[in-house]
């Protein structure tokens, strides 16, 4: 079993890398139809990002961040409270984030101010940042001509209610 094998059985959440001695970490964050694994995997090539980082770095701490697609972040205390370990383990923190991943590394420092003041850089890889096409539909199409239908409550320069 060669070495690339052997980094995709370790547990994520967890480090690819860790030395106590390290004060700075690098965080991969994965996207939505991917995992901790699967996203920051080449397989034809047999290079995990997380594990190239702690090779060319090796005074960095490298922790691979999971989550479930399907709940809120953090989903859980356990999740909670390896990222308050992850975070006050370190003096600073570089977080690489892919498509969903950006979205949960920015609620992440919005609802917590350590983790916010830690974090020196956030590299977003193909995150949404104006949100998506059927938003923007919404809003320059759809949205104009809803204000102008007077809801149930309205009242016209006449005086008549809408109903």
């Amino acid at each position: 079993m060669d070495r690339f094998e052997l980094v995709k059985e370790k547990p994520l959440p967890g480090y690819i890398n860790q030395k106590t001695l390290n004060t700075k970490v690098v965080m991969f964050i994965h996207g939505f139809h991917d995992d901790g694994r699967a996203c920051w995997n080449n397989e034809s090539k047999k290079v995990y990002w997380p594990e190239l980082v702690a090779q060319k770095f090796p005074g960095w701490n490298v922790f691979v961040y999971q989550y479930d697609n399907g709940l809120t972040i953090p989903q859980s205390v356990d999740d909670k409270l390896n990222l308050d370990k992850v975070f006050n383990a370190h003096k600073d923190v570089i977080i690489v984030a892919q498509s969903l991943g950006g979205l949960v590394a920015r609620e992440l420092m919005l609802n917590n101010d350590n983790y916010r003041k830690k974090t020196r850089r956030l590299l977003l890889l193909a995150t949404p940042a104006r949100g998506s096409w059927y938003a923007d539909l919404a809003s320059n199409r759809i949205l104009p001509v809803l204000m102008l239908i007077p809801s149930s409550k309205s009242k016209t320069k006449s005086g008549t209610t809408w109903e």
